[in-house]
């Protein structure tokens, strides 16, 4: 307990060191619209309709002092942080491993263009918290065995579809994958659980992006111009859709050396990018062929974390206007977690091989 304190202590300072300029910052572009709306009480419609209830608190306590709203999203960031030091403790059973990681994701410029507006600070990293809830519900529930934690993961669900429907659209696909490729072996002798869990997370997910706005939400919430899959992808032709989504998540897997390219991938040539993309995901395939024969454990996770950047970046590229491939861009921040966890496997495999002294090396390296 007092190691994880001290742990605690030191992520909650290299934070505030890391993001103090932010305390500073005044409201920029779509927070004048947030403000409007609480000052009326009106609502946006879907998919922000819930943003005006989930700031009106901070509204009646800072009215329209922009440092208390920052302050907020300086306070749900730590929460986030601090969920994912959980999640790493729970799955490593190890408190330096989860150091180590939370050391990666307080500092990582993943989706860092997230707390440029207050309306995307609290909210963006919010969705981080919950993605992490969801992932630690889940590890404990196959580990336990008990019910609870499979209900919190599907509250976190709920929450995460109802609130900020507009950034967690791909967590049924995260919550999938973790399932399949964490717990293979546990789903191949128990299919029927598996399927039923499987329904009550589609079934939920269905309903918060179908139905819901379509259907059940009061006409002054629904999209005055709703889109469909086919206008989404109608502009994106041969290659694109696959390939530039790929090439971003190799610029997220290297997004922790940003002196290669300082956050300017998409400034890079084409070719420059692909032979990024091929090293990285070579490396990054050989770690877990590696760690296969050492630790599957660390294997699968390395896997699962590669995969579902993967998925992120293809599931906001449609939408992003094409920024998505700069790091720090916003829709990017749901990768954050997934990005720190595949540092941390690298590091375990790094520490596997060498000998104590050359770990504290490493260690330091990361440290730093």
């Amino acid at each position: 307990m007092r190691k994880t304190s001290i742990h605690f202590l030191i992520l909650a300072a290299l934070s505030a060191i890391v993001f103090h300029e932010v305390f500073r910052m005044q409201f920029w572009k779509d927070d004048f619209a947030l403000l409007y709306n609480l000052q009326i009480n009106e609502p946006f419609y879907y998919p922000y309709h819930q943003l005006v209830m989930l700031y009106r608190p901070l509204y009646v306590l800072f009215g329209i002092e922009p440092a208390g709203y920052y302050a907020a999203g300086f306070a749900v960031f730590m929460m986030s942080a601090y969920a994912f030091y959980a999640y790493i403790t729970t799955v490593s059973k190890n408190s330096w491993y989860a150091f180590i990681g939370s050391l990666v994701y307080v500092t990582s410029p993943t989706g860092v263009d997230t707390i440029f507006m207050t309306m995307l600070y609290a909210a963006g990293y919010l969705v981080v918290l919950l993605l992490t809830l969801i992932l630690l519900a889940l590890h404990k529930f196959h580990t336990t065995h008990k019910t609870r934690w499979f209900i919190l993961s599907l509250l976190a669900s709920v929450l995460a579809y109802e609130c900020i429907s507009y950034r967690s659209v791909y967590f049924l696909g995260l919550i999938v994958l973790y399932e399949c490729v964490i717990f293979y072996a546990e789903i191949v002798k128990q299919k029927k659980a598996f399927v039923i869990r499987l329904l009550t997370y589609s079934i939920i997910w269905f309903f918060f992006a179908f139905l819901r706005p379509y259907y059940l939400l009061p006409d002054h919430l629904k999209h005055p111009n709703p889109q469909g899959l086919s206008v989404l992808f109608a502009d994106i032709v041969d290659y694109q859709l696959v390939v530039h989504p790929v090439l971003t998540a190799s610029n997220v897997l290297v997004a922790g050396l940003p002196f290669l390219f300082y956050g300017h991938f998409d400034m890079q040539p084409f070719i420059v990018k692909v032979i990024v993309a091929a090293g990285v995901f070579s490396f990054l395939g050989y770690v877990v062929y590696a760690l296969w024969r050492l630790d599957k454990k660390w294997a699968t996770l390395l896997g699962f974390s590669i995969i579902s950047i993967l998925i992120t970046t293809l599931t906001f590229y449609p939408f992003s206007a094409r920024e998505i491939s700069v790091v720090t861009f916003r829709y990017m921040v749901g990768a954050l977690p997934l990005y720190s966890l595949a540092v941390l496997c690298v590091y375990v495999y790094l520490n596997t091989l060498l000998h104590h002294t050359k770990r504290k090396v490493i260690s330091s390296m990361f440290i730093i």
